[in-house]
């Protein structure tokens, strides 16, 4: 099943990965407004990332 969003999420996902493989030690460790270093924004991206895709996976499996 194809859902509308897909080429667009694929286009942000392949942004992203772009930029991040552009940064350097120094750019990971800048601090943004909020107090919060890049990398630490990356990683929490990631985590919530991560978090949504288990759910989702658990309750693929507990509806089939």
């Amino acid at each position: 099943m194809t859902f509308p969003y897909t080429q667009e999420n694929a286009e942000s996902y392949q942004r992203l990965k772009s930029i991040v493989h552009r940064l350097t030690d120094t750019d990971l460790a800048l601090s943004t407004d909020y107090g919060w270093t890049i990398a630490a924004l990356l990683a929490h991206l990631a985590f919530w990332d991560q978090r949504v895709l288990v759910n989702l996976q658990s309750l693929r499996e507990v509806s089939a």
